[in-house]
C-alpha cells in the first residue's frame, strides 16, 4: 500500500511518465485482480494531473490500449474498471483533437482510431498485440458473444458519450 502511494504521488511529479506506466498496467497479462485496482488508482490521478502540452494528445496510446483490451471488458462487466471515465476521456480526445488542439499531425484520426479499436474488440474479442507478436499466445483470451454483445444496455450510453461531441 505504501508503494501505491508513493506511485499516485509522483504523478504530480511526472504526470506524462506516469500515463506511460499506466499503458504498460494496461497491458499486463493474465492479472485483473491485481492490475485493475492500481490502473484504475492511476488513472484516477492522471484525470486530475496537469500536463506540459494538451492531455488527451498525451493519453491516446494509453487510451488505445485501454480500447483493444480493458476497457472493452470493463464494459461488459467482466472486469473492474471506470469504463465512463475512459469513455469520457475518449471523447474529450475527439473533441480536442477536431478543435485542432494536438501539436501532432493525425490527432483526429488517432482519436477515432480508439473508438473504433474498442468497437471491434468488442466485436472480436481481444488480440495479440502488436508489438508482442513475436511472443508465445495472444495477449488475452477474451471474447464476448454477440448475444451478449448485443444484449449489453451500456452500449447506447457508452456510443452517445461520443456522438455528444
Amino acid at each position: 500500500a505504501a508503494h501505491v502511494q508513493q506511485l499516485l504521488a509522483l504523478v504530480k511529479l511526472a504526470p506524462t511518465a506516469a500515463v506511460e506506466v499506466a499503458q504498460q498496467l494496461a497491458r499486463w497479462r493474465l492479472c485483473d485482480d491485481v492490475v485493475a485496482p492500481l490502473l484504475q488508482a492511476l488513472l484516477d490521478n492522471l484525470y486530475a494531473a496537469s500536463f506540459p502540452r494538451p492531455r488527451h494528445e498525451i493519453f491516446l496510446p494509453l487510451l488505445a490500449d485501454l480500447s483493444a483490451d480493458r476497457w472493452a471488458r470493463a464494459i461488459m462487466g467482466d472486469m473492474q474498471l471506470a469504463w465512463q471515465a475512459v469513455a469520457q476521456e475518449a471523447a474529450d480526445a475527439v473533441r480536442s483533437a477536431m478543435a485542432g488542439n494536438f501539436q501532432e499531425a493525425g490527432g483526429a484520426e488517432a482519436a477515432l482510431a480508439v473508438w473504433q479499436t474498442l468497437a471491434i474488440t468488442l466485436r472480436e474479442g481481444t488480440r495479440e498485440w502488436d508489438d508482442e507478436a513475436e511472443y508465445d499466445g495472444p495477449h488475452a483470451q477474451w471474447f464476448a458473444l454477440p448475444e451478449r454483445v448485443c444484449q449489453n444496455d451500456l452500449l447506447p450510453r457508452l456510443f452517445g458519450i461520443l456522438s455528444k461531441e
